[in-house]
C-alpha cells in the first residue's frame, strides 16, 4: 500500500500556511501538522508519532526563526527534507538559511501551484533514490531552476 508523503508547514502567516496546505492536498500529500513557528515545530516533531518527510519553513517568525528551526531539525533529524521559503531575498539570508540546514530556498513570490510543488516533488523523487543534496547539487548546475522555476535562483544546496 503507497503511504503519502508528509509535508509540514511552518509559518506565521496563517494564510500562507492554508494556501501551502490547500494546494499540498491537492496531491495526496499529508500534512502531520501545521506550526505558527519553529518552537511549536520543534515540539510537534517531538510529538509526533512519526517524522514528516520534508518541511516548509518560513525564516521570519517570533519566538524562533527558521535558522535556529533549521539547524535544529538538521542536527536531531537529517532525514526531514527542508524548503525554507521566505520574502528575505537577501544573499545573505539565503545563504544564511542554507548554511543552517536547509536543503533549498524559494521565495514567497514563487508560484506555490507551479514553482513550490514541483520543487516539491522533484525532492521527494530524489530522496527515494538516495543523496538528494547529491542530486540537487546537480539539478541546479544543469540549469533546472532556470527553465522550470524562474524563481528558484539556485538556492539549493
Amino acid at each position: 500500500m503507497f503511504t503519502p508523503y508528509s509535508i509540514a508547514i511552518v509559518d506565521d502567516n496563517s494564510l500562507v500556511r492554508t494556501l501551502v496546505s490547500t494546494e499540498l492536498k491537492k496531491h495526496k500529500w499529508n500534512i502531520p501538522f501545521q506550526a505558527e513557528n519553529g518552537e511549536e515545530c520543534i515540539t510537534k516533531i517531538k510529538q509526533s508519532s512519526y517524522l514528516p518527510d520534508m518541511i516548509i519553513l518560513d525564516i521570519e517568525m517570533p519566538r524562533m526563526d527558521g535558522f535556529t528551526t533549521a539547524h535544529i531539525v538538521r542536527r536531531n533529524w537529517p532525514s526531514i527534507k527542508i524548503i525554507a521559503m521566505s520574502t528575505l531575498e537577501d544573499e545573505t539570508s539565503i545563504n544564511r538559511i542554507l548554511e543552517a540546514g536547509a536543503d533549498c530556498f524559494l521565495s514567497k513570490a514563487s508560484n506555490i501551484k507551479t514553482d513550490l510543488v514541483g520543487l516539491i516533488q522533484y525532492m521527494l523523487t530524489l530522496n527515494s533514490y538516495g543523496d538528494s543534496n547529491k542530486n540537487l547539487k546537480s539539478l541546479v548546475h544543469h540549469g533546472f531552476n532556470k527553465l522550470s522555476f524562474p524563481m528558484f535562483k539556485q538556492h539549493c544546496i
